[in-house]
């Protein structure tokens, strides 16, 4: 999740790989005002670093702030030192990246999720690199002076693609330089989350970065997004977001240099980056390191020909996919360790063998659920070797190409059934060798005898094994089904090891929010928490999916299409223990009756032309709680889609469990969100994806928050944590240590409390959850462990700590001694000690004369101005505990003219490190000690 969600992210972010649930990333993301009171005891409060140490950073750190020789002006600061120190502080995973580290490859998305222009620019050399990095998925956070880099590289829009737009005087540009501090928050968004719409940034001043509001908006459109703008002048803009379904990762612009971080810019920085971060629905890999013939795009190494798979790529990118090439030369890199990172690797016509390890590395990854896409071509001389390499490779799944046919003017059958052909009637072709298959290989795609394309799967993965390297390429990306088909084929070969089937639909021209299924609310929703699925737009590839292996969840979203001759398939799934969320149209479907029984409700009637409001009737339920709180009672959608039937009143029966509605008073026969199948189905009366509004004004669509909370709600088990007795020990000594077992499938983050107060934040990584409870001083302590998973469900446990102290404080006793009358600078010094010193008292001749703090070290009171007399000086001294210990020093004070006797001499030459307490006694005053 993001924003207010985690799933980290730990976010705690959850990377929730917020809700870094995965991500875990990332847990996602979790934010102090996602512990709320009233859904949990553990209050609010929680560190902001938690929230976001899933997320990880890449800053750019260059201090050569000289002009490269693509910028055509403007001013450079090396404060990159700066926001690296305040992401650390802030708890984020964060790393410097030198211009030779980006050069050599190590900014990928597999390992950053947002790379940082401090006020800088790209050097020459690795502007492809960074290219890379964001038409791959990864995100751009620019601050000031690089917003030159955004246009020169092509980001904001090809068109302005080696331009670098910083207007000259008098001359028109899109950015510039601007003296203000009138600057204001433009919009609400996950951005400017801390903000209120036409807030005033105070703090945000000097002479920085501006862009051009006038233009850019007309040549961006819905791209652009703008956060800050100048409060009186409209065409001068501060801060923008950017977002381009087509192309590449999102990016925000914040002005300033950053030589000191104000409070706006930090919190619109700890913002950004959330936001920014993608949560894909795959990583993939595209080898560039064992010299393929094509590669993705012009600039790239050791291929023949570069731009070929550029559009694949971008297909894929803004299908929530993440998109890394191995830029390496040479064979050797394809380790296990690197493989781990990703869910599918592309190889086409290699031309560099792969090493024994390599091929052990590759087999082993998909065995455990990695999906693998090679390509051979026709068995000319350019290809004889890397048919030979590929076939090595493909043999590992038993499939190779012929050496000795090819094809080049085909008439395959038509497409069959599987997952890789849905929506595709037909491919176009290039020619290319065909293929052979053994064993549980099987073919997709034939040509009358002859077989181009084959798969095969193997332990938790996939493979296909292709005879043509145009298939995916970008010159016949428009050929009829090339398109689907390439799209597809990531969809089938990364969803191996998925536990969880997605239907969802949409309308070609409605422009819903499920126009581009995989970026719709409930991929994003899945996306969010970190889980893989296999998605279908489809019903019949859909129900095809749902019988060919057993699913731990299925969430259908249905839209448009007509679904309910498979009810029954559904029926027969969820009674064999599955687990269901469904928001359909068909709810009047005679059809449905057994499934709609079975699931707690039946039909009541009348339907819905317009999205109805939805009003929550328990609002105590977890799916309006967790992960993201709903502040409101109801759900509204303000858009008509116009698919005509957009909900439905339902009955609940007696197994099902009504948890909202479409009115404000719960009815027998006017439910819209019921929970029924014994706990393992949760049903929408209404078209949940349409409901796209903000009501909790967390930034977030509603839609995708109720879809993330019904999921997370289903999915994950609730946490469980073990009970720490109750632990005493004395003051001083160690190992004493809490001990809690977590169970649960997405640990997160902990935070533990003691009397009330956060002491400790942290994640959790094992089972076996340790806290050492050395180093309390004295007393009697509540400690309150709460560990969140990464959709936020808390789980506690309270035990009380008693620290004891038996130890007496000691005291020396110094010799009794006698002075002159009237003689000055005459003292008394004991020598105190005690880990946990309280309060002394001094008494004179039994009399309490002086109470106050005292410390170890070394006391001293001042005796002069006494009479003559003898005197008994008693010293008590306490510690917290209440354990004293007391001396008492007999003082003489006697007439002049004879010669004093000391009694005792104490401590001399006492340490300078020693602390004194001067005690300042008059007894002819009366004064008390000072």
């Amino acid at each position: 999740m993001r924003g207010k969600h985690v799933l980290f992210i730990l976010v705690i972010m959850l990377s929730m790989p917020l809700l870094a649930v995965p991500n875990p990333s990332t847990v996602g993301i979790v934010q102090a005002e996602d512990l709320r009171p009233e859904s949990s005891p553990e209050g609010t409060g929680l560190p902001s670093e938690i929230a976001y140490q899933d997320l990880r950073i890449a800053v750019y750190a260059e201090p050569d702030t000289s002009l490269p020789p693509y910028a055509t002006g403007g001013t450079y600061t090396d404060n990159f030192e700066n926001v690296y120190n305040f992401f650390e502080a802030m708890g984020y995973e964060v790393t410097e990246l030198t211009t030779g580290q980006i050069l050599a490859g190590l900014l990928v998305t597999a390992d950053f999720d947002v790379l940082v222009l401090v006020d800088n620019l790209p050097r020459e050399d690795i502007t492809n690199n960074i290219m890379d990095f964001w038409l791959g998925g990864g995100s751009i956070l620019s601050f000031n002076s690089a917003i030159g880099f955004l246009f020169y590289s092509g980001m904001l829009d090809e068109l302005f693609t080696g331009t670098f737009q910083l207007a000259p005087v008098a001359v028109p540009g899109m950015w510039a330089y601007y003296m203000t501090d009138n600057t204001t928050v433009a919009q609400r968004h996950p951005v400017t989350i801390d903000f209120v719409e036409d807030e005033t940034l105070v703090d945000m001043n000097g002479n920085i970065t501006i862009w051009n509001n006038m233009d850019m908006p007309g040549i961006l459109g819905e791209r652009l997004i703008p956060l800050c703008m100048h409060n009186s002048i409209p065409t001068i803009g501060y801060a923008f977001a950017y977002d381009d379904p087509d192309r590449g990762g999102k990016i925000v612009q914040l002005p300033g240099t950053c030589e000191v971080l104000s409070d706006s810019i930090r919190a619109l920085t700890v913002a950004a980056v959330d936001w920014l971060a993608p949560r894909p629905k795959a990583r993939i890999l595209f080898d560039l390191s064992h010299q393929p013939y094509y590669g993705v795009d012009i600039w790239d190494p050791n291929a023949n020909f570069g731009d070929r798979f550029y559009r694949w790529r971008d297909l894929l990118v803004n299908r929530s996919y993440a998109f890394d090439k191995l830029t390496i030369d040479g064979a050797g890199h394809l380790t296990p360790d690197l493989l781990e990172k990703y869910d599918m690797l592309i190889i086409n016509t290699p031309d560099t063998n792969f090493t024994t390890d390599e091929f052990n590395a590759i087999g082993d990854w998909v065995n455990d659920g990695g999906g693998l896409f090679v390509m051979g071509e026709w068995n000319f001389s350019a290809f004889a070797y890397s048919n030979l390499v590929v076939n090595t490779l493909g043999n590992l799944f038993e499939m190779s190409l012929f050496l000795d046919t090819y094809y080049s003017d085909v008439t395959p059958t038509s497409l069959g059934t599987h997952p890789i052909f849905e929506s595709a009637t037909t491919l176009g072709y290039a020619g290319g060798s065909y293929v052979n298959f053994t064993g549980t290989a099987y073919p997709l795609y034939v040509d009358g005898p002859n077989v181009i394309m084959a798969a095969n799967t193997h332990g938790e993965g996939r493979v296909i094994l292709l005879g043509d390297i145009n298939l995916a390429s970008s010159h016949m990306e428009q050929a009829p089904g090339n398109r689907e088909f390439a799209i597809n084929a990531a969809n089938w070969l990364t969803s191996g090891d998925a536990n969880i089937l997605v239907y969802a639909d949409t309308s070609e021209g409605n422009h819903d929010p499920n126009e581009n299924v995989y970026t719709g609310p409930v991929a994003q929703a899945l996306c969010d928490l970190g889980l893989k699925f296999q998605l279908h737009y489809s019903i019949l590839f859909f129900n095809l999916a749902l019988q060919e292996k057993e699913w731990d969840m299925v969430v259908v979203d249905n839209n448009n299409h007509g679904i309910s001759s498979y009810f029954d398939e559904l029926l027969a799934y969820v009674e064999s223990g599955g687990k269901l969320i469904m928001a359909t149209w068909g709810y009047s479907s005679s059809l449905g009756d057994g499934l709609f029984a079975y699931l707690g409700y039946e039909y009541a009637g009348p339907m819905y032309d317009i999205p109805p409001q939805v009003h929550i009737w328990d609002d105590g339920h977890p799916i309006f709680n967790y992960p993201q709180n709903h502040v409101g009672t109801y759900y509204n959608a303000s858009s008509d889609f116009g698919y005509g039937v957009e909900g439905a009143n339902l009955d609940t029966l007696n197994n099902g469990t009504a948890l909202a509605g479409f009115d404000m008073t719960p009815g027998s026969d006017n439910a819209s969100i019921i929970l029924g199948a014994g706990g393992r189905a949760i049903s929408n009366a209404m078209l949940l994806t349409f409901y796209m509004d903000d009501m909790d004004d967390s930034t977030y669509p509603d839609a995708v928050e109720l879809w993330e909370a019904e999921i997370a709600f289903l999915y994950f088990e609730r946490p469980m944590l073990s009970d720490q007795a109750n632990i005493e020990y004395e003051a001083g000594t160690t190992g004493h240590t809490a001990h809690w077992t977590y169970t649960s499938g997405i640990p997160a983050f902990y935070v533990l409390r003691v009397d009330g107060v956060i002491e400790e934040t942290g994640r959790v990584i094992d089972p076996s959850l340790l806290i050492s409870m050395d180093g309390y001083a004295p007393g009697t302590y509540t400690i309150r462990l709460t560990v969140f998973d990464r959709a936020l469900y808390p789980v506690s446990d309270t035990f009380v700590l008693t620290v004891t102290d038996s130890v007496d404080p000691t005291i020396d006793s110094p010799a009794d001694l006698s002075y002159v009358v009237n003689s000055t600078g005459n003292e008394l010094t004991w020598l105190v000690s005690d880990d946990y010193p309280d309060v002394y008292n001094l008494y004179v001749d039994s009399v309490l004369e002086d109470t106050g703090v005292w410390s170890s070290g070394a006391l001293v009171v001042d005796i002069d101005g006494l009479d003559l007399g003898l005197y008994n000086f008693t010293l008590e001294i306490l510690d917290t505990s209440g354990n004293s210990v007391s001396d008492t020093v007999m003082v003489r004070v006697v007439a002049g003219g004879i010669s004093p006797v000391v009694l005792g001499v104490v401590g001399a030459g006492i340490a300078a490190a020693v602390i004194i307490v001067l005690i300042i006694w008059n007894s002819k005053k009366g004064a008390k000690p000072e």
